[in-house]
């Protein structure tokens, strides 16, 4: 079966996304399901991956190529899974607002399939994020 992107890359690019919007449940959901993808997930690689959701999104193609060299560098990852990384928090704030050089820089090292799954995958996660918020309003549980 092809999974693309493979299964730990789209587990992490969820905790982006819930790092991204702070959603502490999203969080710990995204990494019992990246630790079920690879048990052996250091704590340090989960901490760096979170940090990404505090980054700029690049705006041109120099703070693009940095931002690659420096997730792969930290995490040891290949480039299609740094380009996914960037392109989930791009896309994590709102699908419209992806800026040119995520589609000219990020967007081509990643595969039609991979762009398409990750929309989807991240589509999921934002509805589990509005539906965790409707029951808390409802509830009347703080958010």
């Amino acid at each position: 079966m092809d999974f693309s992107p493979p299964p730990l890359t789209k587990a992490l690019c969820g905790l982006i996304f819930a790092a991204t919007l702070e959603n502490q449940h999203l969080i710990q959901e995204s990494i019992t399901l990246a630790k079920l993808f690879n048990p052996d997930l250091l704590e340090t690689n989960i901490e760096t991956v979170k940090n990404i959701a505090d980054l700029s999104v690049p705006t041109d193609k120099n703070e693009s190529k940095k931002q690659l060299h420096n997730i792969i560098t930290a995490l040891n990852c290949s480039q299609e899974s740094a380009a996914a990384f960037i392109f989930t928090k791009a896309i994590s704030s709102s699908p419209a607002d992806v800026n040119k050089t995520i589609l000219s820089e990020i967007s081509p090292l990643l595969s039609s399939k991979e762009l398409v799954e990750l929309n989807v995958w991240i589509s999921i996660q934002q509805l589990m994020h509005r539906l965790e918020r409707y029951y808390c309003a409802i509830q009347g549980k703080a958010i």
